[in-house]
């Protein structure tokens, strides 16, 4: 048991290898370490997983040997293929030397051709170090936990691995993972984790150009430390020619082209990336983000759902189905795995912003200090205390919390900007806002203004100059968001509908406005709507119109009756109650 984690490491090095060879399709670890225990058949087993052949691998080290036991299988008749005993003794470069052997010698049963260079990766020695190459596994390990202590003690692995061996590229590599993850996943310090990251990733980099896993490494904490695409996108794109069977590598290229209404493209890569890592949860997910995204909203469902079948308590599937559900049954599905006091802290964020939306600010506070027991000074935190403060015209502390979000560089989200921006306005000073939002956008006010995937940012430089009497830059802008919006279908509304409303409405064109505002409501968006309907100044020239006043008591009234619905679960248990407050009472709402 105690060397589990050098038989499930070599297993995953060995599918990593593989998987560098371009003509074979190789289901990753994630999927495949879900039959470990498995009754199944071969047969049943690789149709499940979608391949024609299954390869059986038993590890034993014992002592100073090494043993791997391999059987290739073809799963149509059951019978061997291939068959090979290796028994070595134990040394990294015996290990990478059989792992080097035997994905040599797959490739010439199944008759997958080696291209220039493939070979030369398969063959590479990561590090002479047997000490730092379990270090590194249990790393890895540790990094699959996919939680907070377990990415501290990956870096710990990690950071053993290249103190044993300074040259130990994959090591850097995985280093500068578990940092970026560990931001990502709410850490109180997310900007040096996202620092520290970048800079293991370029020293990976450095050690070895011809790594796949550093050139993603590098992409994705470049992506999300507040690079341009032209910074990170060319290192994914690298990362996914070195390693083609990096289903994460995909997944993040995926995200770029998504932003950049690429969408078919990017579904192709998801498509792969399902593909090679039919079990993974999140790529699952990120495959129904994307079918949201192309009006697939049935298919999306499926997708979350699937999701959850691989992992019940996955936190972003529950997120996910909670967008296109209504606010009370998006409750009941967190109440899953949010009672939980380590529950994690974006998590609890989308239930303080349902019930916000709920109108429940006593309801919502409660939550917010579940939050900051557990992460005082995390991104979730941050934004939870914003939005609280913004819904009770706190502005001072709504203010504040949104100039302290400007300073992390991720999540790239425009909803900070705009609370100080519609403050600027409000006392008279778009001026302000303008040039804040020349730091963080320049392109959108430059000369020809470059949009992008940043529409929402779009519209709101196109509100403020238009304050300031630049009328024609304005509508330019807007043009050019309108453009840039995705074409959706009726369930996409609720994303997108309303920044269509915006820039209608800043154009004076009413009628166009007000349609889209109806059509986002009808099919069910209730995100914000307390601020874009009550303080957004994009709709202040709307406010007096009988036809918006309609649309705002219509919504009020749903969420009333959601909110009693909401209360009816929460006495039967279908909700949770915030463990911090769970005797409290004496609720209201505004």
């Amino acid at each position: 048991a105690d060397d589990l984690f050098f038989t499930e490491g070599v297993h995953d090095d060995l599918l990593t290898q593989l998987a560098n060879i371009s003509s074979l399709v190789v289901i990753s670890r994630t999927s495949v370490m879900q039959y470990r225990d498995s009754g199944k058949t071969v047969p049943e087993i690789a149709k499940e997983l979608g391949v024609a052949t299954i390869l059986e691998c038993g590890i034993q080290r014992a002592g100073d040997r090494v043993r791997i036991n391999l059987q290739l299988i073809d799963a149509a008749t059951d019978k061997h293929l291939w068959a090979e005993t290796y028994d070595r003794e134990l040394s990294a470069e015996n290990v990478f030397a059989i792992q080097s052997e035997i994905a040599t010698s797959i490739a010439d049963v199944l008759h997958a051709k080696l291209l220039p260079g493939e070979q030369a990766r398969i063959d590479a020695i990561p590090t002479r170090s047997l000490e730092a190459y379990d270090a590194y596994l249990l790393g890895r390990r540790a990094l699959a936990t996919r939680r907070r202590e377990g990415f501290v003690e990956a870096e710990a692995y990690f950071s053993r691995a290249i103190e044993l061996d300074p040259a130990f590229a994959l090591a850097y590599s995985g280093l500068a993972d578990a940092f970026t993850l560990h931001a990502v996943y709410g850490a109180d310090n997310a900007g040096e984790l996202f620092a520290e990251g970048e800079q293991a990733a370029r020293k990976a980099l450095e050690l070895n150009t011809q790594l796949g896993e550093a050139h993603t490494s590098f992409g994705i904490v470049r992506r999300l430390n507040g690079g341009t695409p032209q910074e990170y996108v060319p290192y994914l794109e690298r990362g996914i020619a070195l390693a083609p069977g990096s289903a994460d590598a995909r997944k993040w290229y995926a995200n770029y082209l998504s932003e950049s209404n690429r969408n078919e493209e990017a579904l192709v890569q998801l498509q792969k990336a399902v593909e090679l890592d039919p079990m993974s949860a999140i790529i699952r997910v990120t495959f129904g983000n994307l079918l949201e995204e192309l009006g697939r909203e049935d298919d999306a469902r499926a997708a979350y759902q699937r999701a959850l079948e691989i992992d019940p308590s996955f936190d972003p599937a529950l997120a996910s189905l909670r967008a296109i559900s209504t606010l009370d049954q998006g409750l009941v599905e967190y109440s899953k795995v949010s009672a939980s006091r380590n529950a994690n802290p974006w998590i609890i964020l989308e239930l303080v912003l349902s019930y916000l939306e709920l109108t429940d600010d006593a309801r919502a506070e409660q939550w917010v200090t579940q939050i900051e027991r557990t992460a005082p000074e995390s991104i979730p935190a941050l934004i939870s205390r914003m939005n609280l403060g913004l819904y009770r015209g706190q502005q001072a502390d709504a203010l504040g919390f949104a100039a302290e979000l400007l300073k992390f560089e991720a999540p790239d989200t425009p909803i900070p900007s705009r609370i100080l921006a519609l403050h600027d306005l409000r006392r008279g000073n778009p001026e302000a806002a303008r040039l804040r939002y020349a730091e963080k956008y320049p392109a959108l006010l430059g000369d020809g203004p470059q949009v992008g995937g940043h529409y929402e940012a779009a519209i709101d430089v196109a509100l403020l100059l238009k304050a300031l009497g630049e009328a024609g830059k304005a509508n330019r802008l807007l043009d050019r968001s309108l453009e840039n919006i995705p074409t959706v279908t009726n369930a996409d509304r609720r994303a997108v509908g309303v920044m269509k409303a915006r820039a209608y409405a800043l154009k004076n064109d009413r009628d166009a406005a007000l349609g889209e505002l109806q059509a986002a409501i009808d099919a069910g968006w209730r995100d914000h709507w307390w601020f874009f309907l009550e303080q957004d100044a994009a709709f202040d020239s709307l406010r007096d119109e009988p036809r918006y006043k309609a649309l705002m008591d219509k919504i009020r009234t749903d969420v009333a009756k959601q909110l009693a619905l909401v209360r009816q679960h929460e006495a039967s248990g279908e909700i949770a109650l915030p463990p911090v407050t769970q005797t409290s009472s004496g609720l209201g709402n505004r």
